[in-house]
C-alpha cells in the first residue's frame, strides 16, 4: 500500500510537471504586452498624447521584431481593456496593467516613457512658426526609457534607454505641415514622431537597449 502510494505521488508530480515547466523565463520566448508610452519629459511637447499611440506601436513593431518575445495584439488588448471599462491610458497605473496582464496570459509587461524631448532651431531667419524658413535649422532630440516587468512578481527584469534625433532645414519647415511647440521651439510634428520612433528602436536593440541586457553586453 505503502509503496502504491508513493507511485502515485510520483505520478502526480509527473503530471504537474509540464504546467511548471511553462512558466517562462525572460529568455524563454515570453509573452509581452506592451503598454501605451507616457511623456515623462520635463519639458512638454504640445499634444503629446496625439503621439502617444504611434509611439507605442513604435514599441510593439521593436519588440516584435527582434524575434524575442511573442507580443500580444494591440487589437486583443484594447479588446480587454474595453471589456473591463478601462481606458489604454489607465494602465500607466501598475496596478491595473498587472491586472490585465493576467487576463491576457501575459508573462511580462513592457513599460516607456519619453524621458527627454528637447528642440533646437540655429541660422537662418530670426522667429519661429510656420513661413519662418531660409537656412534655419531644427533638430529634436528624444530619449526614451523602457522598462520590462514581470507580471507574477511585479520585479522590473529588463532596463532600456535609447536616443533619436531628427533634423531639418527651414526650408523644410516653411513648406508647410503641422507645427508643434517643445519648450519654446516650433518644430515640424513629423521630426518630433520620428525623433520618438529612433529613440524607442534604440532602447529595444541599441547598445543601452534591453537586447543588450538581455545578451549580457552591457
Amino acid at each position: 500500500m505503502k509503496k502504491s502510494k508513493w507511485l502515485f505521488l510520483l505520478a502526480f508530480c509527473l503530471m504537474m510537471l509540464p504546467n511548471l515547466v511553462l512558466a517562462k523565463s525572460i529568455d524563454d520566448y515570453p509573452t509581452v504586452a506592451v503598454m501605451p508610452m507616457t511623456n515623462k519629459a520635463p519639458v512638454t511637447m504640445d499634444g503629446f498624447g496625439d503621439y502617444s499611440g504611434s509611439a507605442t506601436e513604435s514599441m510593439f513593431l521593436e519588440m516584435g521584431s527582434t524575434g524575442r518575445f511573442d507580443v500580444i495584439e494591440r487589437e486583443r488588448l484594447q479588446d480587454i481593456v474595453d471589456e473591463h471599462s478601462l481606458s489604454l491610458t489607465g494602465l500607466v497605473d501598475t496596478s491595473h496593467a498587472v491586472q490585465i496582464g493576467n487576463i491576457l496570459g501575459a508573462d511580462y509587461l513592457a513599460f516607456g516613457s519619453v524621458t527627454s524631448l528637447t528642440a533646437k532651431e540655429s541660422g537662418g531667419a530670426v522667429g519661429t512658426g510656420i513661413g519662418i524658413g531660409g537656412m534655419q535649422k531644427h533638430k529634436v532630440s528624444a530619449t526614451v526609457m523602457l522598462r520590462v516587468v514581470d507580471v507574477k512578481t511585479g520585479r522590473v527584469v529588463l532596463f532600456g534607454r535609447g536616443k533619436g534625433k531628427s533634423e531639418s532645414t527651414g526650408t523644410i519647415a516653411a513648406g508647410g505641415g503641422v507645427m508643434v511647440m517643445v519648450g519654446s521651439a516650433s518644430v515640424s510634428e513629423e521630426q518630433c514622431e520620428n525623433a520618438i520612433e529612433k529613440a524607442v528602436k534604440d532602447a529595444v536593440v541599441g547598445k543601452e537597449g534591453i537586447i543588450a541586457q538581455l545578451d549580457g553586453k552591457r
